[in-house]
């Protein structure tokens, strides 16, 4: 099933070759869907869920489209006979070749002196549920929930605990027509917030967190005024310059390779294993990655064929360690991470790297809040999804979140394209090899080293105190 979103509530649910459309209102943009809809479902009245005119001209063009509805809307719709049908709580109809089970009877309060408007909810082959604007909770699983996110009828705190009374496998934002972008961007925080807490109570290792947010283009990003310097902030200006106002750090996401790792013995391992001298080894790797190559390249290079995980496997019998160790931690990681969570920041660790690097990780005992393995998420770097899960995991909004790393492909850029600020770390292979002075204007901070950069957010988080103290 395929589920498109077409403004505010309105949904479309399309499998094979049949379509329904669910709330077609006026906030929507679902003329064309309603076009080709086999069938049209309505959860209640109000206007921005039913377009009486728009519904009534699309049957009348399409004499074999018919509808299903609460009480008051059939009512309305009575003219148009037993192509409209109207349905209550309790009622398991199929519609286009969908088992559709009804759930709710009434809107959700509105007004202490009004009473509240009939309102049916959708269950769609066991799988979507719409409410329309009431909580309601179907008395059987629901794999996916569309998740009313603002209304005037409903409270933040309605929200979390909808959430949690429904239980979703997943939710998507709905009913949201009535927010600009600064409303978007609150509704996003309370959405995450109310995932990455559910998350946190259910176990240690969260999976995919069940929410997918409004596309990032939504959330806003504040830019730097000009390019870094080495070891200082980004964005710092003549006194008089109009800048807009920085944006505190609240969580700090590190990548693992040459950020908190020296791959160099690593690298000189697999030299030794393939049987090439150690400095030749690096040499053609620091001229693959010059011409867009990557450590991959190096290993088919020396080895045509080359099989990674079969290596790994040899290696493992042989007794050469694979990954990395105590002894392979850059001297300047331990401190930078105590020194950040000192200030009361979320730490977190996220790098692309393997299964078993989340208990070498876990060996090191460093002082971070998370540590995500991409082979463990099932996502990496550079997919958006990758940045999206550390923010929900710090449950922050992206702008509040600074990604430290060592490459402009798959650190810097992705990051700041999500809506993140980002640290680059000049050392290691590809810190020295990759160059973009965009790129790294965008950068709120640009690094030789980790030593300076719990003093860097400290001083950019109390430049924020202080704007937001100003008259």
């Amino acid at each position: 099933m395929r589920l498109t979103k077409l403004g505010h509530a309105c949904v479309q649910l399309t499998e094979d070759d049949r379509t329904i459309l669910i709330d077609p209102g006026s906030f929507s943009e679902a003329g064309d869907a309603l076009a080709a809809a086999d069938a049209v479902l309505i959860t209640h009245e109000h206007f921005d869920h039913f377009d009486p005119d728009a519904l009534r001209a699309a049957m009348a063009e399409r004499p074999a489209l018919e509808a299903w509805t609460s009480r008051a809307v059939a009512e309305n719709l009575a003219d148009l006979g037993g192509r409209v049908h109207q349905v209550g709580h309790g009622d398991a109809v199929t519609i286009a070749g969908f088992d559709v089970h009804v759930y709710g009877e009434d809107h959700e309060l509105m007004h202490p002196d009004l009473p509240p408007v009939p309102n049916v909810g959708f269950l769609v082959d066991g799988e979507v549920f719409h409410p329309g604007d009431a909580l309601t909770v179907p008395s059987e699983p629901v794999p996916t929930l569309c998740l009313p996110g603002n209304a005037p009828w409903m409270r933040a705190l309605d929200l979390y605990e909808y959430t949690r009374a429904v239980r979703p496998g997943r939710a998507f934002a709905i009913h949201d027509g009535l927010l600009n972008d600064i409303g978007l961007q609150v509704m996003e925080h309370v959405l995450t917030s109310a995932a990455t807490s559910s998350a946190r109570s259910s176990c240690a290792s969260p999976p995919a967190p069940p929410w997918t947010w409004p596309p990032s283009e939504r959330l806003p990003r504040i830019p730097p005024a000009a390019g870094p310097q080495v070891g200082e902030r980004a964005g710092a200006a003549e006194q008089g310059a109009s800048l807009p106002t920085p944006r505190s750090i609240q969580a700090v996401f590190f990548d693992i390779g040459e950020t908190l790792i020296n791959e160099g013995e690593i690298y000189g391992r697999w030299a030794d294993w393939l049987g090439v001298p150690r400095h030749t080894f690096l040499t053609k790797l620091g001229a693959l990655l010059a011409t867009g190559g990557d450590h991959m390249d190096l290993f088919e290079y020396f080895r045509p064929g080359f099989d990674l995980e079969d290596e790994q496997r040899r290696r493992e019998e042989a007794g050469v360690p694979n990954g990395f160790g105590p002894d392979d931690l850059y001297p300047d990681a331990r401190a930078c991470l105590s020194g950040l969570r000192d200030q009361g920041l979320f730490v977190g660790i996220a790098g692309n790297q393997p299964v078993q690097a989340a208990e070498q990780m876990a060996e090191l005992g460093l002082d971070a809040d998370v540590v995500g393995i991409s082979d463990v998420w099932g996502v990496s770097k550079p997919s958006h999804e990758f940045f999206e899960r550390c923010a929900q995991l710090a449950d922050v909004l992206p702008d509040r979140v600074l990604y430290v790393g060592d490459r402009i492909d798959n650190d810097v850029r992705p990051a700041v394209e999500f809506g993140m600020r980002a640290a680059f770390l000049r050392r290691g292979p590809w810190g020295n090899i990759q160059k973009d002075d965009e790129a790294l204007g965008e950068c709120l901070f640009v690094l030789d080293d980790l030593a300076a950069l719990p003093s860097l957010v400290a001083d950019h988080n109390a430049d924020r105190t202080l704007g937001q103290a100003a008259p």
